[in-house]
């Protein structure tokens, strides 16, 4: 069976932020608020796949990499689904594996 992808927007709780990679600072910077969550579904007869994408008033974010979303709590979930409890905590795992 083919593939069917479905797409629905929804919109985020207030306090939700973007987060990003900035490789020559080697440091996490915060970018804009999350407004919508875009949620993709692909399924299939053998697969059901979800993909959560933050969605903000601008994709401007100077070049870094998304690395995922902030929580008003302070956590962040990367866009690989990892959780990390602060930023602090986000850097020191990310950076040491990136850059050693």
């Amino acid at each position: 069976m083919k593939e069917k992808t479905n797409i629905t927007i929804i919109p985020a709780e207030p306090g939700y932020t973007t987060v990003y990679i900035n490789e020559e600072d080697q440091c996490v910077e915060i970018g804009l608020p999350v407004i919508a969550w875009s949620i993709e579904t692909i399924s299939s007869d053998y697969d059901l796949r979800h993909f959560v994408t933050p969605i903000t008033l601008s994709d401007y974010h100077n070049n870094n990499a998304l690395a995922g979303t902030l929580s008003p709590k302070g956590n962040i979930v990367t866009i690989y689904g990892e959780c990390f409890k602060d930023i602090p905590t986000f850097e020191k795992y990310r950076f040491k594996r990136i850059f050693k």
